[in-house]
């Protein structure tokens, strides 16, 4: 467990480097693993959210969506991702993600 939990501490800092491009690589519930590739990070509400598409197709998941998990820290102060369901706060993040986009310029 503890060399899990310090791979997904190193995970977490590759998603917040702005500078590292990185495929990013995450277990299911099998521990299977599943490679994403960084969309964007995008704090709302003061909550961090990650846009993770991944790089083969996941079953359900059209090959042009992408996920979105939230940072989480507990007591400990070690970071997790979670992933988020909640089609309301999905749409939020992506609308926020979109507004970023707008913001530099970028076609939608």
């Amino acid at each position: 467990m503890e060399n899990n939990q310090n791979y997904e501490n190193e995970m977490v800092e590759a998603l917040l480097d702005p500078e590292n491009n990185d495929l990013i690589r995450l277990y299911d519930e099998d521990g299977n693993p599943i490679v994403f590739r960084q969309i964007a990070v995008t704090n709302l509400d003061g909550a961090l959210y990650a846009i993770l598409k991944p790089e083969d197709a996941i079953e359900g998941l059209g090959e042009d969506e992408a996920l979105v998990f939230a940072l989480q820290e507990n007591d400990e102060g070690e970071v997790s991702l979670l992933l988020i369901t909640d089609e309301d706060t999905v749409d939020a993040v992506f609308e926020d993600y979109y507004r970023l986009l707008r913001a530099e310029g970028i076609e939608i």
